[in-house]
């Protein structure tokens, strides 16, 4: 089902732009997140996420006119030959974001993304059944310890229990699960088929829930979910890409730095202070995130290349 990875070389003018492109990317996304975040409560999860992909067609489209140049022609964008990995990437990032979005309205940003943050830990146990690898115990202490930070900050059996962070540790769950199938699969297929497929998952999925659901929004909101669905869809081809031209673990360490965007941000909108809970529980998950990319840049690793 998984295509191979191919091998190219890394030159510092493509780490570079990856870098810049990952960083734009983060701060995109947390501008994204901080408008879903402001939306009035009355707003279901799945309308949010319905006219966020609606609107994020607009900037996919645009820049996958950019990105014919590198294809035989623009049909050869949408072409496939790895539909079923299309389909369950896809999927999977509809389930990660409705988690997602569940756990945005109602945690700190700070809580928000050192909990993502646990989608590395998650590919080194889905590694197993995705990619037929052996865990060894080095990796699998990284894991334990990385989800050690995940209940000390969660703390559950407290009474600062928030059942919503285990919201955002599903969404990391489900995003590696897409992590791992698109690192495969863009070294064939175009990145605006990896962001359109997504977004037509996220649209049909949604879709099917507004009749129960559905309240009108108003010019406001229309325009607030205007913006976060362009600034979604453009820091989500940038990611993609970003991923395209170097390794993951090139790339780990500037990743982390969408903790310092949100943290800013919530605290300057919301005044969200993290908690010593919260700090140390990111130490963990980030450090031990760190270690198994770490550990995997010092394999052999084959990078993704456009194949037309």
């Amino acid at each position: 089902m998984l295509p191979a990875l191919q091998e190219r070389s890394v030159e510092k003018t493509d780490l570079f732009k990856a870098v810049f492109l990952l960083l734009g990317s983060l701060l995109l996304y947390t501008i994204q997140d901080v408008l879903i975040k402001s939306l009035p409560p009355k707003y279901s999860v799945f309308e949010i996420i319905f006219f966020r992909c609606l609107f994020s067609l607009i900037p996919i489209l645009f820049l996958g006119f950019m990105e014919q140049g590198h294809f035989k022609s623009p049909l050869s964008l949408l072409k496939t030959q790895h539909l079923k990995a299309q389909i369950i990437r896809a999927l999977s990032m509809f389930v990660s974001f409705v988690f997602y979005i569940m756990a945005c309205r109602s945690l700190p940003l700070s809580s928000l993304y050192t909990l993502s943050y646990t989608t590395p830990l998650f590919m080194t146990m889905l590694a197993i059944p995705f990619l037929g690898e052996r865990v060894g115990i080095y990796r699998s202490l990284t894991v334990i310890i990385g989800f050690v930070g995940v209940f000390v900050i969660l703390q559950p059996g407290n009474e600062t229990f928030q059942l919503n962070g285990f919201f955002a540790v599903a969404s990391g769950f489900f995003t590696a699960i897409a992590v791992i199938i698109g690192k495969r699969l863009c070294a064939h297929d175009s990145n605006t088929l990896l962001a359109f497929m997504y977004t037509i998952a996220g649209l049909l999925g949604s879709f099917v829930m507004l009749p129960f659901i559905w309240v009108t929004p108003d010019l406001n909101v229309l325009l607030w979910l205007l913006a976060a669905g362009t600034l979604g869809g453009i820091a989500q081809f940038g990611f993609i890409h970003a991923f395209r031209i170097v390794p993951v673990s090139s790339l780990a360490p500037f990743d982390y730095c969408g903790l310092i965007w949100a943290s800013v941000a919530g605290y300057i909108l919301w005044q969200d202070v993290p908690s010593a809970y919260t700090i140390v529980g990111a130490f963990l998950i980030i450090s031990m995130g760190l270690l198994t990319l770490y550990r995997e840049k010092k394999q052999t690793y084959s990078l993704p290349q456009y194949d037309s």
